[in-house]
């Protein structure tokens, strides 16, 4: 029972604030409603938020347990927190104001306690001996319609106390109306059992529905902690009806106290929200584990609205497959974050500087953790435009750029300087191996993940391709004493899988050795004959090591017979012509390019062997074809001879001649040029002229439009090529993307996507396609990217609904 006394401080008390009101000038009365009226605008857009304001004020309490119950109409909150003081009571008859310290709490009881107003007309109180309620029926009957019911208590003896092991209990009949509406938001799916997590003192949430047979219970139980982490299991137990469901998940928390910089808590949106006197605030990022207490993605990575910044209202969307905490800033209503605010990017760069100064060195010392941390890491798509600039593009550069990647040896590496082995290649491709083949680079080892997206900045030996490369690489490097073990593994593997997957990539491997460990291209080494072959010991082919024939199938190296000995070019041949090459007239010289081009097709001569050939240019020179372009005679699909004469290419070229043309197919030319190093359509040297005619393209575009449009140097910017300026003065600084194709994607560079963004509105980026046929340039409003890519690449298919003007040079000039 509590203490006769006490009861009648508490009771005097209630009835001071209660006369304090009833007497109060009418100004008093007006200033504390306007407070309350402001502050649930900007904090409860939505009527039944009150859960988490209960949840909220228990852990502002150090309540470790909270439950809630509905009972036929009425509403019961218990906690076994701090019991009420005088300051809570005065803080529920004020709004905005406080006696809890700014820097410790921020979940003001008094602002909160008022989003019980919008689902009941009397909710009441029992703490520590006070017996209060608010009463809207008693108050206007009194003082009339504009009484200031919500803040002023009536003492209530009736009341009943919180049951044994509670400290506190409210009490809120539901108006009639809503009571569908409170047993859904009982119910309520943004309610997640995560929310536990980031709340330090509090351990059991229970909410119950009897009428409806549902039952919830959430626990939290601390399993391990250290000087970087702790580590929790959240159980989720469900009665709904007859249903049962149980779930649990072990997760680890990092938390880090952060202090506010003066220009931040100066911002005028950090003063209007009551930030100012803050110097320090705690943000936390936590990680589920699976049943292996390994680190596994979250499907519902999400930002928590705040736990200690007002109401936890909401999830928002984030890019990130893991889930933290931070005192947000939102707009009123709290439908949406402060996308401007400084306090909202500074807390968020202080999430980042978590997962980067205390996560990852933290992971890394793990024995499981650290080969499987950077999957978990790396941030997805979309989510809320603040979280991905400010947290997901940072921590993708990081994950890029540092080295966190084990090795085969345990030592942390950068992605760029690792090789994959897939399981099924590891036998013939070990640490030695690779470091032979690569001299910088190192294995990674077998139980390292690294996310699928950086693909491209690692060396991956896994498809029969990658195996084919890197063993001609391995074995080039080889003492012929040592080749043939080697050798031998690698086709015991490679005769397991069906000769059709991998007979066209090893044509032009030198993975054949003879006897003496020499290595040999397949067209030019053969099976040991079964009958004698009459042919002179000169005009006798290599012969493939004796351990090689059963696994090496006939359709690369055939027996040698006399029908394909007579097919062969000798290199008894092949050196006469390289030694007559110089004093044949231009006839004979056309001859013996078209004889070699047969063979080539024949697969009876490689390209490496002919290095010592000249090809005839348009222009009548005899030059190697690594200083010839193919004319569009060989491949009509690339007309650079009309675009120079348009003044699109400025490159000085020299072209092929047509004359080596005879009856066969453009296309097999192609390819014999091609293997000889000459610059096609496909080769790797026809970017610089691809991007060459994308900005002469888009120069004569803005010629078209009367603007003045000046090309940059090297040494003047970088992030873009061309500034244009109109005629009313307005300025493009144009950024040109080249492709040769018709519907390519495009990256912008990491400096011009941030000039992108430093520059907004005058930056335009100019996509070139079909550069090498028809140049067509796209333009591009720079800031519509961001919208809708928040990162370097950008596809066809995103970009293509952006371009606001297109021209075509031949369009424009032939006016069609």
């Amino acid at each position: 029972m509590d203490n006769i006394k006490d009861l009648e401080r508490f009771k005097e008390h209630i009835q001071k604030i209660q006369r304090k009101y009833e007497t109060a000038p009418p100004d008093f009365v007006l200033e504390s409603l306007s407070g309350a009226l402001e502050q649930i605008e900007k904090v409860f857009p939505r009527l039944f938020n009150f859960i988490f304001e209960f949840i909220q004020n228990a852990e502002d309490s150090e309540a470790t347990r909270l439950r809630i119950d509905l009972s036929g109409n009425t509403i019961r909150i218990l906690n076994n927190g701090r019991p009420f003081t005088e300051g809570d009571v005065e803080a529920l008859c004020k709004v905005g104001r406080s006696n809890k310290a700014q820097g410790d709490y921020i979940g003001y009881l008094g602002v909160g306690f008022k989003s019980v107003f919008l689902l009941s007309d009397s909710p009441s109180v029992v703490s520590n001996g006070y017996r209060f309620r608010f009463d809207k029926t008693y108050w206007v009957n009194k003082l009339g319609d504009k009484a200031p019911w919500q803040i002023i208590p009536i003492w209530d003896d009736e009341l009943e106390p919180p049951p044994s092991g509670w400290n506190t209990a409210f009490y809120i009949p539901v108006k009639p109306e809503l009571i569908g509406n409170v047993q859904l938001a009982i119910r309520q799916e943004e309610f997640n059992n995560r929310i536990i997590l980031f709340l330090k003192h509090m351990s059991t949430l229970e909410l119950s529905d009897p009428a409806a047979m549902y039952y919830r219970r959430i626990t939290k139980e601390r399993l391990d902690s250290g000087a970087q982490y702790e580590s929790y299991l959240v159980t989720d137990s469900v009665t709904d009806g007859v249903n049962q469901k149980v779930s649990s998940n072990k997760w680890v928390v990092f938390r880090e106290q952060c202090t506010v910089p003066e220009e931040v808590r100066t911002d005028p949106v950090t003063v209007h929200w009551k930030r100012a006197n803050i110097t320090k605030r705690e943000v936390s990022v936590a990680f589920r584990l699976d049943e292996k207490d390994d680190l596994t993605p979250e499907e519902r990575g999400t930002l928590h609205m705040g736990v200690f910044s007002f109401l936890p209202l909401k999830d928002v969307e984030s890019p990130l497959s893991f889930i933290f905490q931070a005192d947000m800033l939102t707009l009123p209503g709290r439908s949406e974050l402060q996308r401007d605010a400084r306090w909202n990017k500074w807390i968020l760069g202080q999430v980042y500087a978590l997962i980067t100064s205390k996560c990852i060195p933290a992971f890394l010392s793990h024995p499981v953790w650290k080969y499987s941390f950077t999957t978990v890491l790396w941030p997805g798509g979309g989510g809320h435009e603040l979280v991905s600039h400010q947290v997901a593009e940072p921590l993708r550069r990081y994950l890029t750029e540092q080295p966190l990647y084990i090795a085969i040896d345990s030592v942390p590496i950068k992605l760029s300087d690792a090789v994959y082995v897939s399981p099924e290649w590891r036998n013939l491709f070990g640490a030695s191996e690779v470091s032979l083949i690569y001299p910088n680079k190192k294995l990674l080892d077998p139980k390292t993940k690294y996310p699928p997206e950086l693909n491209w900045y690692i060396i991956r030996i896994e498809s029969i391709q990658d195996v084919v490369y890197a063993a001609r690489q391995y074995v080039s490097k080889l003492p012929n004493d040592k080749r043939v073990a080697w050798l031998k593994k690698l086709w015991d593997h490679l005769s397991k899988f069906k000769p059709e997957d991998y007979v066209n990539l090893l044509r032009y491997s030198a993975l054949f050795p003879d006897d003496k460990g020499n290595l040999y291209m397949p067209y030019q080494i053969f099976k040991r004959p079964k009958r004698p072959v009459d042919l002179p010991d000169e005009d006798l082919p290599p012969m493939l090591h004796q351990d090689f024939s059963e696994l090496i199938p006939d359709s690369l190296v055939p027996e040698l017979t006399e029908e394909n000995a007579r097919s062969l070019l000798s290199k008894k041949k092949l050196d006469k012509i390289k030694e007559e090459w110089p004093t044949l007239s231009e006839d004979e010289k056309v001859k013996r390019v078209r004889y070699l081009r047969d063979k080539f097709s024949k697969h009876a001569v490689q390209p490496g062997e002919l290095g010592f050939l000249t090809l005839r240019s348009k222009s009548g020179k005899w030059l190697p074809p690594t200083e010839l372009v193919i004319s569009r005679e060989y491949q009509t699909e690339m007309d650079l001879e009309q675009l120079i004469q348009d003044g699109l290419l400025d490159i000085p070229l020299e072209f092929v001649d047509p004359v080596f043309l005879s009856n066969e197919r453009a296309e097999d030319w192609q390819e014999f040029f091609s293997s000889l190093g000459m610059v096609t359509k496909r080769s790797n040297r026809i970017g610089k002229i691809v991007q060459r005619i994308a900005v002469l393209s888009s120069l004569a575009y803005e010629k078209s439009r009367g603007w003045d449009a000046h090309e940059l140097g090297e040494s003047e910017v970088s992030g873009y090529d061309i500034v244009s300026k109109g005629a009313d003065g307005t300025i493009r600084k144009i950024e040109v993307k080249g492709s040769s194709d018709i519907e390519p994607n495009f990256y912008l560079t990491s400096n011009e996507y941030q000039k992108l963004k430093n520059i907004g509105k005058e930056y335009y980026i100019y996509v070139v396609t079909d550069a090498l046929n028809r140049p067509k340039v796209n333009v591009i409003h720079g800031p519509d990217i961001l919208d809708i890519q928040p990162s370097v690449f950008v596809v066809f298919s995103q970009w293509k609904p952006l371009v606001k003007e297109s021209w075509s040079y031949k369009a424009e000039s032939k006016g069609d």
